[in-house]
């Protein structure tokens, strides 16, 4: 299996470096690629967020409040927001970026100057841009999959190593134990996991 764009989190080449390994051969590679793809995918599970840059379009529930906050962060761009208990959502629900919109970058916490959103159920839409180009992972988040990666790879790729928890031979797919994720990885995602709503409000 190749490198997944929008899961992995590390380069192949990369992570060949990191392990100090010449060019292995094809199945090593598809190995490895596999180990990356699933190190990622279970970094942004364990943490509860997707760390790679995506647009997202999502609904909430509107609570009377003047905050909401955002399902993924950094936020690289809001385009819009929309309060409508109808759900149609036209141009008459917009909320104005510009003049009512404050918004904490770094964490995805939004607050609104004037306004309050409605209650309901799926009533609040947001549009926006989350997440870290792939040249701009944090250092510490991509080390924390190369050790996954790479305690996975030294010990092989086997059902019978402690650090795996299921594995499908067949599509190489794995499920990675927490239990026996190396630690100094584990601090790193621990930094990393979705924040307590009072943590990221505004002060």
């Amino acid at each position: 299996m190749p490198i997944d764009s929008a899961v992995a989190l590390v380069s192949l080449d990369e992570m060949k470096r990191y392990m100090k390994i010449p060019p292995p051969g094809t199945y090593e590679l598809d190995v490895l690629a596999d180990l990356i793809n699933d190190a990622s995918a279970w970094a942004s599970s364990y943490t509860g967020r997707n760390f790679l840059q995506a647009t997202y379009t999502e609904f909430y529930d509107g609570d009377g409040s003047n905050m909401l906050i955002l399902n993924n962060y950094p936020v690289v761009s809001l385009t819009s927001i929309n309060d409508d208990p109808t759900r149609v959502f036209g141009s008459n629900s917009n909320i104005d970026i510009s003049s009512q919109v404050q918004l904490r970058k770094d964490s995805g916490v939004l607050r609104l100057w004037t306004l309050a959103f409605n209650q309901g159920s799926g009533n609040v839409k947001a549009v926006y841009s989350a997440g870290y180009p792939l040249a701009s992972v944090p250092y510490d988040l991509r080390l924390a999959v190369k050790k996954i990666v790479a305690d996975q790879y030294r010990h092989g790729f086997s059902a019978g190593h402690v650090g795996i928890k299921a594995e499908n031979i067949g599509d190489k797919s794995i499920t990675f134990s927490e239990e026996a994720m190396p630690k100094d990885a584990k601090d790193i995602l621990d930094g990393y996991r979705i924040a307590h709503a009072a943590s990221r409000s505004f002060t």
